[in-house]
């Protein structure tokens, strides 16, 4: 089960309106705290990498996204570089508005809890490689959306994100990074 979704359920026996609010809040603060780390990590490899030649860095992406596509679907073992940390949870006692501010802001990242996708490391090199650093504060705050909205859909229908979602989001990412190759390798060739 989501520890999110178990310290602070966002929908279990509180009114709509409450977790509207709740889910607004956490929403919000992924957002941000997603964006403002993008910017960071994005101007990281954007200043590791202006010197590699586009193609290089085309080719690069392609074999990092194809090994990574085959550990998606369970075909090779490859580690993810991830913190396994949990939140204090003296950090989350509080009203439920700030801690849903602080599971927000600390998952919005994806950088310091668990995240066994790798979807997230290919966004930032691509946008690294391909973009300049502003570029990574739309990535990083769509990134920390998409950390919150599975949690708040299985909130609201009160079912633990992971009973159903595992396999399905392994899918997901499976199919991201196969579109993500494409663009890449295709795309990027009339750029």
């Amino acid at each position: 089960m989501n520890a999110t979704l178990s310290v602070q359920p966002l929908g279990k026996g509180i009114a709509w309106k409450d977790f509207a609010a709740r889910s607004a809040v956490y929403g919000l603060a992924s957002m941000a705290s997603g964006a403002l780390f993008g910017f960071f990590f994005t101007i990281f490899i954007y200043l590791s990498s202006f010197w590699i030649p586009l193609d290089w860095k085309r080719g690069i992406l392609i074999c990092f996204s194809a090994l990574y596509l085959l550990r998606e679907l369970g075909w090779i073992s490859l580690p993810i570089p991830q913190c396994r940390w949990q939140i204090p949870t003296s950090w989350v006692q509080h009203t439920p508005l700030r801690n849903m501010l602080v599971w927000g802001s600390v998952l919005g990242p994806g950088v310091f809890t668990y995240n066994p996708h790798i979807t997230f490391y290919i966004l930032y090199l691509y946008t690294g490689f391909f973009f300049s650093p502003p570029m990574g504060l739309i990535g990083g705050a769509v990134y920390g959306l998409s950390r919150c909205v599975l949690s708040i859909i299985c909130a609201a229908r009160s079912t633990p994100v992971w009973s159903q979602g595992e396999r399905w989001i392994c899918q997901i990412n499976s199919l991201t990074l196969v579109m993500f190759m494409v663009y890449v390798g295709l795309v990027m060739e009339f750029h």
